[in-house]
């Protein structure tokens, strides 16, 4: 969770960033004390490099994230001069997108892709794969109503070559879904757009099946699905949460308790007896309060695909699990989490504090 936030918004034709003039006279914005930068008077190649001036200059992560803002400018400004000159927004935003979602940080967004996603990733071939432990990759989603599986193929078969090349050898992908912070998130988008293409697209596809050990290679067409597909597998083989539903708990064998928690979201400015009001607090509380009631021995405390919110709330949260105070604000509640033989450990910066029940 940040306590200060650049915010970079990119449309289609007009680019809010910042100006070289305006470099030092952004404009305040209340998202979260962000500032925005406003170039939708400058043509697309004017308005890039002032991105890349801000980018260079502020972006606090750049020796961390060992990137290279010079190479990078060099490799995207030729792209973006011709998407100018040949008017071709799909190209621009193409380059956008290499540009920005080459940078390991998740809270990067872009916003304005529509046509460009319509154009090039708005066909499925059907199924998802993605890469395992052992460095195969496989078939993880594959939907029974559709032609993918109608050709035999079905999940846990190993993909051996796509469109003739093999599997292993195809040439990272150079336009990304979305920004990823780790490799392991940008492996999974690249497989992810990997089963995705303009509609009407072929593929010929060589895999292995699992459950009878032969080979087969078939030829898909991608057809339009809406992105349904693409939605799912963001998620692996899980469901697709509703975000009507931000907190779900539930008791399952052996007396192991699940609590899944989606977002911390909630209004900002509030003071800690109005978070504790809210309704994201209060559903945490009852799944703690259900916890204690049913002697729970195990809990799995679920954050993926969290979206994180608002810090004072998190730190509330928190003080459902924690007793005493090991980093940041956490606040206790008067209920808190009784577990047998607990052993509680955490991970901050690197250094690990442990603490008994």
């Amino acid at each position: 969770m940040k306590t200060k936030i650049l915010f970079i918004a990119i449309l289609t034709c007009s680019i809010t960033v910042m100006a070289q003039k305006q470099f030092d006279n952004p404009i305040q914005v209340n998202r979260n004390e962000g500032e925005m930068f406003d170039l939708r008077t400058l043509d697309w190649l004017n308005a890039f490099d002032s991105l890349h001036s801000i980018m260079q200059v502020r972006y606090p992560f750049t020796e961390w994230k060992g990137i290279n803002w010079d190479q990078k400018f060099t490799q995207t400004q030729p792209k973006i001069q011709e998407a100018q000159t040949e008017f071709d927004v799909v190209k621009f935003t193409g380059a956008m997108l290499e540009y920005l979602y080459s940078i390991p940080d998740g809270h990067i967004a872009y916003f304005g892709d529509s046509l460009f996603k319509q154009t090039t990733q708005s066909g499925s071939f059907g199924l998802n794969i993605l890469p395992i432990s052992d460095g195969s990759i496989v078939v993880n989603i594959v939907p029974d109503s559709n032609a993918a599986y109608l050709t035999g193929i079905r999940c846990g078969d190993e993909i051996i070559s796509w469109n003739g090349t093999p599997i292993s050898e195809l040439p990272e992908q150079k336009v990304y879904n979305s920004s990823c912070g780790t490799m392991e998130g940008k492996l999974l988008n690249r497989y992810q757009l990997l089963c995705r293409d303009s509609v009407g697209a072929m593929v010929d596809i060589t895999f292995v099946s699992r459950e009878t050990g032969n080979q087969h290679t078939v030829t898909l067409t991608a057809e339009a699905d809406n992105f349904q597909l693409y939605d799912q597998s963001r998620f692996l083989t899980g469901y697709i949460p509703d975000p009507n539903n931000l907190v779900y708990h539930e008791i399952l064998d052996n007396q192991v308790g699940y609590l899944r928690l989606l977002s911390e979201l909630c209004p900002d400015g509030l003071t800690l007896d109005s978070i504790r009001k809210t309704d994201i607090y209060l559903a945490v509380k009852e799944a703690i309060t259900d916890f204690n009631e049913q002697n729970i021995e195990k809990l799995v405390f679920d954050l993926r695909i969290n979206n994180g919110g608002i810090p004072l709330l998190g730190s509330a949260i928190s003080g459902f699990l924690l007793k005493h105070l090991c980093f940041g604000n956490i606040v206790q509640d008067q209920v808190l989490l009784t577990l047998p033989s607990l052993t509680r450990s955490l991970r901050y910066r690197n250094q690990p504090i442990s603490m008994e029940k």
